[in-house]
């Protein structure tokens, strides 16, 4: 379970210092200009020229695309006899039911593997320098390169990601920056501004009017450096289901202390976008586009009324003592969610025409939960709720979910929910848990006394009914659960490969039982059972 603990770790890191970021390649002092950066957008720009050389000769357009965003841990030389000096976290794209042989498929593909590089380059430098910088440990602090991927838009036309990341390697404090990478879902190709269409001027016009207020703030020249940035792409950007979303990064036209500058340009402000690239309106499924928190207020008429609706996040970290920290605004309502320390991700999502907000909340115990609001009469109202369960990536039909598990302990997996009718549905019961053979960190138990068990028997693989003997460790990979009999039904391996089943009943108070022996009696291991 040291996976587990470092995710708990982790969080309490990004609710403490409250970061966002964005590219992977930090590589420049927190009170540096933005020199670097620029060579890192380069750099990625340079890759898409050869990624589109190798995905253009690619194979049929994937028919549907799931994503998946899995975390990771850097596990290097982070610690020293004065303690911990540097603490890596990144996440990594899955391809999940997506023919890698398409070219979106082999695109997507090629660029995790090439991200993932760079991440663990980058935080074997940082590793390397911070052990250098006992002051900084001393002073109990410690480096740290944490990068997150996030899926803004992801259907039949495009894939854009939005990569936060933040970091700190000495100074007086930690840094953070924004990138986006969007992809041609038809050929693979990874998109430069350009690609877009003639849309520069009116990209100009309309950013610049939205920061002109907050001219003062700017270096000298903004617009001639807002112009400029443009220009050469030299400039965030990535697609949302609205628009064309804008971030200026911190030192690019602004001190760190004047923040992020962040305008989402609607579709129907730039005149020259090419069509190919514009969401189109009959397309089914599901639309995401993901919400930031602090940021003005996201404009849709949510409830069809023909009315532009106005909604945010609101997170009042000063009132952690009362556990009551999210609210969300919409119109003139306010609703605040009780028990609710942070908001993991927020989505705005839309089935046949109606809006949804979906949020991942966190609360006591960083435990998270999922909620999901229509808004219905002027308010935002609750229509589904996963407790313990993580918004992890959006795709064209649904969301994937990292949920943890209370059965035969506390275990974690992945499983897929599809929004059908306002609802989120499982797309299946069955859920792949985090402790197959090649998990980093795999947690088996060991029954104190034989019990029933379905066992596979032969070369078949078929299963019959036989007996786990006490004392053999096992490691369960599914879950498959039964809503109507209130039964679980454990998916589990030996050392040796074998594949077999427990069922386990839980009753109206939460126990659970295997044939009829509480689970704290058969077993002695558990991972946090309690």
């Amino acid at each position: 379970m040291k996976k587990y603990q470092k995710r708990i770790g982790a969080l309490c890191v990004a609710m403490i210092l409250m970061l966002t970021g964005c590219q992977i390649q930090p590589d420049r002092g927190t009170e540096t200009g933005s020199s670097s950066l620029k060579e890192e957008k380069k750099t990625e720009s340079t890759k898409s020229e050869t990624t589109t050389e190798q995905v253009d000769i690619a194979q049929e357009p994937a028919e549907m695309i799931r994503l998946r965003i899995e975390r990771q841990y850097y596990e290097g030389p982070d610690v020293t006899e004065g303690g911990t000096v540097f603490f890596g976290e990144y996440d990594t794209l899955a391809l999940v039911d997506t023919d890698p042989t398409t070219a979106i498929g082999k695109a997507l593909e090629d660029w995790n593997a090439d991200y993932e590089n760079e991440y663990r380059m980058q935080a074997a430098q940082y590793a390397d320098q911070a052990k250098e910088d006992m002051d900084t440990v001393a002073d109990g602090m410690y480096y740290y390169l944490s990068s997150e991927i996030k899926t803004e838009r992801v259907d039949s036309q495009v894939v854009s990601l939005r990569l936060d990341n933040s970091a700190y390697r000495g100074g007086v404090h930690g840094d953070y920056w924004e990138n986006g990478i969007t992809f041609d879902a038809q050929n693979g190709k990874q998109l430069a501004l350009s690609d877009l269409g003639n849309i520069q001027s009116d990209l100009k016009e309309y950013v610049w009017q939205k920061l002109k207020p907050r001219e003062e703030d700017f270096f000298e020249d903004g617009e001639q450096t807002l112009s400029e940035m443009i220009r050469t792409e030299d400039i965030c950007w990535y697609l949302t289901g609205q628009g064309v979303q804008i971030v200026i990064n911190p030192y690019e036209m602004a001190s760190f202390a004047a923040g992020q500058f962040r305008v989402l340009v609607p579709y129907q402000e730039l005149s020259g976008i090419n069509e190919r690239y514009v969401p189109q309106e009959d397309t089914k499924g599901i639309e995401y586009s993901s919400l930031i928190m602090g940021d003005d207020a996201y404009e849709q008429d949510m409830d069809g009324d023909g009315v532009q609706d106005t909604l945010f996040i609101r997170t009042d970290y000063e009132k952690q003592d009362e556990m009551d920290v999210v609210t969300i605004c919409y119109n003139t309502s306010e609703l605040t969610l009780t028990e609710t320390l942070g908001v993991a991700s927020a989505y705005i999502c839309k089935e046949n025409g109606t809006y949804y907000l979906l949020l991942t909340t966190y609360g006591f115990a960083e435990e998270k939960t999922t909620r999901l609001y229509e808004f219905l009469d002027g308010e935002p109202v609750e229509v589904f709720r996963l407790e313990g369960g993580e918004v992890l990536g959006c795709s064209q039909d649904g969301v994937w979910t990292e949920r943890v598990f209370q059965r035969l302990g506390t275990y974690w997996g992945h499983q897929y929910y599809i929004l059908q009718d306002g609802i989120l549905q499982p797309a299946s019961y069955i859920c792949v848990l985090a402790n197959g053979k090649d998990a980093e960190y795999r947690y088996g138990i060991t029954p104190k006394q034989d019990v029933p068990a379905r066992m596979e028997q032969g070369m078949d693989g078929s299963l019959e009914d036989s007996t786990l003997r006490a004392g053999i460790t096992i490691y369960p990979i599914t879950i498959q659960d039964h809503p109507e009999s209130g039964t679980s039904t454990i998916g589990f391996e030996l050392i040796d490969g074998t594949y077999g089943e427990l069922e386990v009943y839980i009753d109206e108070e939460g126990r659970q039982y295997v044939n009829g022996i509480e689970q704290m009696d058969l077993f002695d291991d558990l991972p946090y059972a309690g």
